[in-house]
């Protein structure tokens, strides 16, 4: 079982493990409900610099977004289990039954590089 943030109920069954995270379904204590995702880095990832940067950047640009098109930033902070994201769901199938696989890291190469021009342009 995974720790939720505090503020947060684990949902058990619905955790998965990618090579840097471990993602699982919380609700928020008297949130009625509401069934939300929780990112957290796996012990590995939680050492080293350029993972938990990223998951930062990952906060930061989720919560500028504003829930348009991406999902909607709930909470995010550290705590004994180090560094964590909460965000929503976006409705639609996920983007790893689309495409057949879990392999992820040229979707976030090419996310790079567009957010590089895109910021190129602006």
């Amino acid at each position: 079982m995974h720790v939720a943030p505090a503020g947060f109920t684990f949902v058990p069954g619905t955790d998965r493990v990618t090579a840097t995270a471990i993602v699982f379904d919380v609700t928020r204590e008297g949130g009625g409900g509401l069934v939300y995702v929780c990112k957290r880095l796996g012990a590995r990832a939680r050492e080293e610099p350029w993972v938990r940067a990223r998951l930062a950047a990952e906060g930061k640009l989720l919560e500028r977004l504003g829930g348009r098109g991406t999902p909607e930033l709930i909470a995010t902070g550290e705590d004994g289990g180090g560094p964590w994201i909460v965000m929503g769901r976006v409705a639609g199938r996920p983007l790893s039954l689309c495409l057949g696989t879990s392999e992820t890291s040229w979707i976030e190469r090419a996310a790079r590089h567009a957010f590089v021009a895109l910021a190129g342009l602006h």
